[in-house]
């Protein structure tokens, strides 16, 4: 049995230890994705605990991780689209609904949730130093701001920036890494 079967049979028999795997994978993927719908990170987390621990709760059994994974950004997307839609009832306002229905924003936000995950996962690889630098970035901090925080010379946190993006590359697909770089303005 491979690791993959070996983890969804313990998903399917309940087993905390596969929960706790479900939860360090998905949870801040998730989060991401169903904020950029509800547009409120604490909603999303509450919706997203929602999901989980109706996954913990439920029946359901999974052939395999792709179909575990559909569940969970399904299972998302409806939590947070029916709290939109009561939200915003409550608000007499409905023209957010337009675009968290929209096919195309429920998809890039997918993608960017994807995106966003396998970043997170190739700076936790980094030196404890580099990561701090490299996750001040990803927050949106420049490097006069990084300085501040880490009080450390701006010549220090270029430096570690710059070994951040050279060990990135073996850590991340090119594409992922140009859109880190862009997205991100690191050059």
């Amino acid at each position: 049995m491979d690791k993959k079967t070996s983890f969804v049979d313990s998903v399917n028999s309940r087993s905390l230890d596969a929960f706790e795997d479900i939860f360090k994978l998905h949870y801040k993927e998730l989060v991401y994705f169903s904020s950029i719908i509800c547009n409120s990170i604490q909603d999303a987390e509450d919706i997203v605990h929602d999901v989980l621990i109706q996954l913990w709760e439920s029946s359901y059994k999974f052939e395999n991780q792709i179909a575990l994974r559909s569940f969970l950004y399904t299972s998302t997307r409806n939590k947070t689209i029916n709290f939109v839609k009561r939200y915003n009832k409550q608000l007499n306002d409905i023209s957010f609904l337009d675009m968290s229905d929209s096919n195309e924003s429920i998809i890039e936000a997918i993608t960017d949730a994807e995106l966003l995950s396998l970043i997170n996962k190739a700076i936790s690889r980094l030196p404890a130093e580099c990561a701090k630098v490299m996750k001040l970035i990803l927050q949106g901090h420049s490097s006069a701001e990084i300085s501040v925080l880490l009080d450390l010379a701006q010549s220090t946190v270029r430096a570690q920036k710059r070994r951040g993006l050279l060990l990135l590359r073996q850590y991340m697909p090119n594409e992922a890494l140009t859109f880190f770089i862009i997205f991100f303005k690191i050059i």
